[in-house]
């Protein structure tokens, strides 16, 4: 728990989760797949860019938090437990889930304000910074400042990546985009489980010291 991660590693994990947790669907999938019917391909820029923004504002919060507690090992302790249970639920939910994201409902607005309202109206956004993303950027702290922003890079990324898939999915066929969120969520889901399952353990051993 104490080692120093490389800086790719710190980029992969921030990358594979946030692109997982994107893939699952959720009020920002909504609005992407209903405003890429109508706008094409400019939509995920613009909820992408809203997202981010919001999502800085969190990274920061939440760096002094990290911060705070980065050498209080009974904190990290019950972060990586709290984290790594979080994880491995929702990588189970998503394993389990045969939900699809129903685009039918009208999305009025422009796109950026559609991505920020998306994102303060999902409450497992919250949940994820909170009990994960903090286990993730406690990882990321331990290669300082420079770890923390290849962190937030790759996190940026993975969103960017998932939702430009999902606008062009969009615009080539329904079907594509449902065929290929269904094998990323089950795929996903099963990652997250190990992952999650790794941080439960972390926490788990200092806890028991």
């Amino acid at each position: 728990m104490t080692e120093i991660p490389a800086l790719y590693t710190v980029f992969f994990l921030s990358f594979a989760v946030a692109f997982i947790g994107a893939a699952s669907p959720g009020p920002l999938l909504v609005v992407t797949i209903a405003k890429s019917l109508k706008e094409g391909m400019r939509t995920p820029f613009y909820i992408v860019s809203a997202h981010g923004v919001l999502e800085l504002f969190m990274l920061l919060v939440l760096f002094f938090a990290a911060n705070a507690i980065k050498d209080n090992h009974l904190l990290i302790a019950l972060v990586g437990v709290v984290g790594g249970l979080c994880l491995a639920y929702m990588g189970y939910g998503m394993w389990r889930s045969e939900e699809t994201a129903d685009d039918n409902a009208e999305k009025q607005g422009h796109s950026f304000v559609l991505g920020a309202i998306a994102t303060v109206s999902n409450p497992y956004w919250f949940l994820w910074w909170v009990a994960i993303g903090l286990n993730l950027m406690l990882i990321a702290l331990r290669r300082g400042a420079i770890g923390i922003g290849v962190f937030f890079i790759g996190h940026i990324l993975a969103d960017l990546a998932w939702y430009l898939f999902v606008g062009a999915l969009t615009v080539g066929g329904r079907k594509q985009l449902e065929k290929y969120s269904f094998l990323i969520t089950q795929g996903g889901g099963i990652f997250l489980i190990f992952l999650g399952t790794y941080f439960f353990a972390n926490g788990t051993v200092w806890l028991i010291r």
